[in-house]
C-alpha cells in the first residue's frame, strides 16, 4: 500500500468515528474503552516483557497507551481505537520520538518481538505517516497542526 493509500485510508476511519473533522464527536471512545479487540495483545505482551503499565488518558487519548519495559528498555505503544492502527517508539531516546514503523526498524529482541504482536493485528505507523497533518479541531492543538499522531491517538502535544 502506498502512503497517500494510506492516509486516505486513515482519513477514511478517522471521519467514521469523528463524523465531522470541524466538530468532532467523541461519542466512539466510551464504545472502544469497553470492547476494542486490540487489547487481545496484552496477554502476550505480558508474557514477554517484565513489565506493561497501562498509560492510557481517559480525557485526551482517542487509544490504549502501554508502557513496556524489560530491564533497562522501555517502549511506548498507542493502539487507536479509531482504526487497526499502532504507534510504537522508543522512550528515552535520540531523537525522543524514536518511531518503530518497520521491522527493519527493529534494533532489539524485545521491539522484535512487540512488533510482531502487534502486527499481526493492525498496522504500525511509521514517523512520516504519524507527522502528516490530518485537519481537525481537537481540544488540546490548533487544527492546523494536528498531525495523524493527534486524530490517531491522543491531541496531547507530548509525544511527537
Amino acid at each position: 500500500m502506498t502512503q497517500s493509500d494510506l492516509l486516505a485510508e486513515i482519513i477514511a476511519a478517522a471521519l467514521g468515528c469523528y463524523k465531522d473533522f470541524d466538530n468532532p464527536d467523541f461519542h466512539f471512545v466510551a464504545r472502544e474503552m469497553q470492547t476494542s479487540p486490540l487489547r487481545s495483545v496484552l496477554p502476550e505482551l505480558n508474557a514477554l516483557a517484565a513489565r506493561v503499565k497501562e498509560d492510557t488518558e481517559p480525557n485526551s487519548d482517542v487509544s490504549f497507551g502501554y508502557i513496556i519495559a524489560n530491564g533497562t528498555e522501555l517502549l511506548s505503544l498507542r493502539l487507536s481505537m479509531v482504526g487497526p492502527y499502532a504507534a510504537l517508539r522508543r522512550i528515552a531516546s535520540d531523537p525522543p520520538f524514536d518511531a518503530i514503523g518497520s521491522r527493519e526498524d527493529c534494533r532489539t529482541d524485545l521491539e522484535l518481538n512487540v512488533y510482531d504482536i502487534v502486527a499481526r493485528r493492525a498496522t504500525i505507523l511509521d514517523r512520516s505517516t504519524l507527522q502528516s497533518r490530518l485537519k481537525i479541531n481537537l481540544t488540546n492543538i490548533e487544527a492546523a497542526e494536528t498531525t495523524v499522531y493527534n486524530a490517531l491517538f491522543t491531541d496531547s502535544l507530548s509525544g511527537l
